[in-house]
């Protein structure tokens, strides 16, 4: 072998293990532990193929590195790690009730705190898990997520994900194709995505997901051009390419001036601008009327507007899209305060129950039942106030559960 050929060979492993070496040394600076513990395994996985001598070694050495990374990780993050237990225990609730159907396609977000809700009015539950419950819209593992929305289909994309994943790294072994740097760059990138996903959203983020497809393709194309007529290559490049403009992130991609529009509109009613800031919202609404964020955002302005007839529709729509305690406490809001207080008790009670460690929908329920005289309701509410734990201390809190203590003082008297 001349020298020329020994440094092709060693140059290509050493500048992408330089690339994962950037990679963990960013993911680390981000504090991303999905993409850290992606880019180890990424590169745990170079070391085998290149260095196949003593791959054993590596093996070994690197499943138990592996194990201890993944440790530190969890322990790290304490809460948020058992915030993620928390939805993955209520998630396989709700992909046992579905299994073979699905939810749907997209309709992780508009279910799951009703589960959540149901979960917790159970009673089998920790205070620690009371503590970290929030509004969530993703299960933060992307092949349960997909199971649960796709059913059956589901099922078949994933294992064939991962059966097509095994075939292109036996055939890049096989092929020395793990000596090409590009092959190579794809395989980190493939590796590292797919493991990032068990963790947090990637394939329900519209680069991360364009830039996996990418790779993978490359990968499918590298292991299969000898097999395949290059009339099905194109179909399935086509198919793949279709379905990308169905993504929520290809319609934000689409709609990138109105959802301009809309980010100015959320700065704009930050600085003060109100007036502004529903002018601009109200421009929108044609285009963007099925994002539930936005809906959200609208209906919300356009109650602190005072504008209430026009902020319950939005509201009501908003939730028909994505379930969010806070669309409910807003909505409760509305119906007190046109005086409708059988609808406002019942929206407080929702969204208390879907996310029960908030002080505030509790405090404006109790404030229903003081103000139309219903004070059993209002004491047993006003104590479940003083014992609920402080999630995050703040003078609010403080300021509510005094209010809450004077009233119930007086009430005694």
């Amino acid at each position: 072998m001349s020298i020329s050929n020994t440094r092709s060979i060693i140059s290509a492993p050493i500048i992408y293990l330089i690339i994962c070496l950037v990679g963990l040394v960013c993911s680390a600076l981000l504090e991303s532990r999905a993409y850290f513990l992606g880019f180890v395994i990424s590169f745990w996985g170079l070391l085998i193929c290149n260095f196949r001598e003593i791959k054993s070694k590596i093996f070994y050495s690197g499943l138990l590195f592996i194990i201890i990374v993944s440790a530190i990780s969890f322990v790290l993050k304490l809460d948020s790690s058992l915030g993620r237990v928390l939805i993955y225990k209520i998630s396989f609730n709700i992909l046992t009730d579905n299994l073979f159907t699905g939810v749907g396609s997209g309709e992780f977000k508009r279910v799951y705190l009703l589960y959540q809700a149901r979960y917790f009015a159970q009673g089998e539950y920790s205070v620690k898990e009371l503590l970290l419950a929030d509004n969530t819209t993703y299960v933060f593992n992307d092949y349960l997520q997909i199971v649960i929305e796709w059913g059956l289909a589901g099922w078949f994309i994933v294992i064939g994900y991962f059966y097509l994943l095994v075939k292109i790294i036996q055939n890049g072994m096989k092929s020395y194709a793990f000596q090409e740097f590009l092959y190579s760059t794809c395989f980190v990138t493939v590796i590292t995505l797919s493991v990032a996903a068990l963790f947090t959203p990637v394939y329900y983020k519209f680069p991360c997901l364009l830039l996996f497809l990418i790779a993978l393709s490359w990968l499918f194309w590298h292991t299969y051009k000898a097999y395949l007529p290059p009339v099905l290559k194109y179909c399935l490049i086509l198919t793949v390419l279709i379905g990308l403009l169905f993504t929520d992130g290809s319609q934000h991609m689409f709609k990138y001036r109105k959802y301009q529009v809309f980010d100015n509109s959320i700065d704009l009613a930050k600085s003060g601008f109100k007036t502004e800031a529903l002018t601009g919202l109200k421009s929108i609404y044609s285009d963007l009327e099925h994002d539930g964020y936005y809906l959200s955002i609208y209906g919300r302005q356009l109650a602190n507007a005072g504008q209430i007839a026009d902020a319950i529709p939005i509201l009501r729509q908003s939730l028909n899209e994505v379930s969010n305690s806070e669309n409910y406490l807003a909505l409760a809001d509305c119906y007190f305060a046109l005086q409708q207080y059988s609808n406002a008790e019942t929206n407080y009670l929702k969204a208390i129950s879907m996310v029960p460690n908030r002080f505030r929908p509790r405090f404006n329920l109790f404030n229903l039942y003081k103000q139309t005289g219903q004070i059993n309701k209002e004491k047993l509410t006003g104590r479940e106030i003083l014992a609920l734990p402080i999630k995050i201390p703040s003078p609010f809190i403080n300021f509510i559960k005094l209010s809450v203590k004077h009233d119930l003082a007086h009430e005694q008297k």
